[in-house]
């Protein structure tokens, strides 16, 4: 690299990823060999880019941060908040919706409040409003996204994702899978019922994200739209929605 700060910034995050992507800030600093100065102004440019999370220990500590996945996530939960964001950003730059009025709500962590029965609350939402110059009105996009982990799949999944897509425009399952896994048989059901398939590496980096299957765009009637986007949007993302609407 040209740049020498850019060489130490990626010196630095590839020693504390090798330390399992959380250290102290003593243990990096020896495992670099930088004296003090050298290792706080890469680590002050890194924190203040958001690839590393400062966090409280003796010393001080550092960890790969909002940008940056956890190596082996336990749980669908994990993944939410980088789909989440990802699904604001690039993938919806990516998928017709540059233009557009976006917003994501992660919808899976509801409690107990009664969204309409089983299978019918979505892991993520993704809501568009568009307009165009020749056509009249405003144009609405629910998407919904249904998430699992690799080795948890099965073709239930698929099904899952079919119940949201009674009340969506576009019901999608989204795999958290290497590059190499075999998903050809849930492809084949997921085409067959009009869901989109995709399998994502990372989930924070749409560049490693494979679309399988394109979704097949549905026109629930207005009422069901209306009362899925009640029951599972809160009240800030309704509010907002609301606006847009108005």
């Amino acid at each position: 690299m040209d740049d020498p700060d850019a060489a130490r910034a990626a010196s630095l995050t590839a020693a504390l990823d090798a330390l399992g992507g959380r250290a102290g800030n003593i243990a990096l600093r020896r495992a670099l060999g930088w004296d003090a100065a050298d290792y706080a102004h890469v680590r002050a440019q890194l924190v203040a880019a958001g690839t590393l999370t400062p966090f409280r220990a003796h010393g001080g500590g550092i960890a790969l941060g909002p940008r940056a996945e956890p190596r082996n996530p336990g749980s669908e939960r994990a993944l939410y908040q980088p789909l989440a964001t990802a699904l604001r950003g690039a993938w919806a730059a990516g998928n017709g919706y540059a233009d557009a009025q976006v917003l994501v709500e992660v919808t899976a962590a509801q409690g107990g409040r009664a969204t309409g029965g089983q299978w019918t609350r979505p892991d993520l939402v993704l809501v568009a409003l568009r307009a165009y110059p020749y056509v009249p009105g405003k144009h609405l996009d629910v998407v919904t996204f249904e998430v699992k982990q690799a080795r948890t799949l099965d073709v239930a999944a698929v099904y899952e994702a079919l119940a949201h897509r009674r009340t969506a425009t576009h019901a999608i399952l989204w795999v958290h899978a290497p590059v190499d896994a075999n998903l050809d048989a849930i492809a084949r059901e997921a085409r067959r019922h009009g869901i989109g398939l995709i399998a994502a590496a990372t989930p924070s980096d749409v560049a490693t994200w494979r679309t399988l299957v394109n979704p097949t765009r549905a026109a629930p009637p207005p009422h069901d739209l209306n009362e899925f986007l009640s029951l599972q949007l809160g009240p800030e993302a309704r509010a907002k929605l609301g606006r847009w609407l108005r």
